[in-house]
């Protein structure tokens, strides 16, 4: 029975992690907070750094993260210069960054 116990215990610890991921992403330590700005220009940071982080990132941060513009601010010069710099950012940091620590 206590063997039991200590079985079902493990297995949701287990589980526990699993859950914990998918709702908390993972952020590289160090790379900081979106800057400051207008509502659509941090819209547009987070979309490119989390696109830069999804496509240079490990395997663990193309889970977490996707590409994504958001098809409707494209034309918008605010939000798409926001996206392409943090674009940039985001990419060099995880390709220098994340990756090399990861193997």
């Amino acid at each position: 029975m206590r063997g039991l116990f200590i079985i079902i215990c493990m297995l949701l610890l287990v589980s526990g992690c699993s859950v914990v991921d998918r709702i908390v992403t993972p952020k590289p330590w160090g790379l900081g907070d979106t800057p400051e700005g207008s509502e659509i220009f941090q819209k547009g940071w987070n979309d490119g750094c989390n696109s830069g982080l999804h496509v240079y990132g490990t395997a663990r941060y193309r889970a977490a993260y996707d590409y994504y513009q958001d098809p409707e601010l494209l034309e918008n010069q605010e939000y798409y210069r926001a996206w392409k710099d943090a674009w940039t950012y985001c990419r060099w940091y995880a390709w220098n960054w994340v990756r090399p620590f990861s193997k």
